[in-house]
């Protein structure tokens, strides 16, 4: 339905008012092919399938694009690759290359150092956990000495 009329489909903003009427940006707007840009924000890759099946042939000439997370980013791939999709940003690391090329400073560093030092930490105790592994216990130790 919003494809073919995306008026009657979403008729009322977040703020419960006339979205198309109320809001400068869609004012003018009747069908799809009047947007210059349609963004698909999306963490499932349900969701942006739906959108390229069901509303890509009605963008005509108008690209689509789609920012989405890491998981859903591998089965949107084969879209972006075949053009349906004509970009996508996806996941963390996606982010970063984003914000690096278009010279802007996000959110997006300070989500990759906690996520490294995350990843170092969780390393670091493995290792802990391994040479701990290796070492004789206490317990080991005393029924060593009992024997002798």
């Amino acid at each position: 339905e919003f494809a073919q009329n995306p008026r009657s489909a979403a008729r009322f903003g977040l703020d419960s008012q006339d979205a198309w009427n109320s809001h400068p940006a869609l004012v003018g707007i009747e069908n799809l092919e009047d947007y210059s840009l349609v963004i698909v924000l999306t963490d499932n890759a349900t969701t942006a399938r739906s959108w390229v099946e069901q509303v890509q042939p009605s963008l005509k000439d108008v690209p689509l694009l789609m920012v989405a997370s890491s998981q859903a980013g591998p089965l949107i791939a084969p879209y972006v690759e075949s053009g349906q999709v004509e970009g996508m940003i996806s996941g963390l690391t996606g982010g970063l290359a984003y914000e690096r090329l278009s010279g802007s400073s996000g959110a997006g560093h300070s989500y990759w150092d906690a996520f490294y030092i995350g990843l170092v930490l969780a390393a670091a105790l493995i290792l802990l956990g391994a040479i701990a592994q290796l070492l004789p216990s206490p317990s080991s130790r005393r029924r060593r000495r009992k024997k002798v």
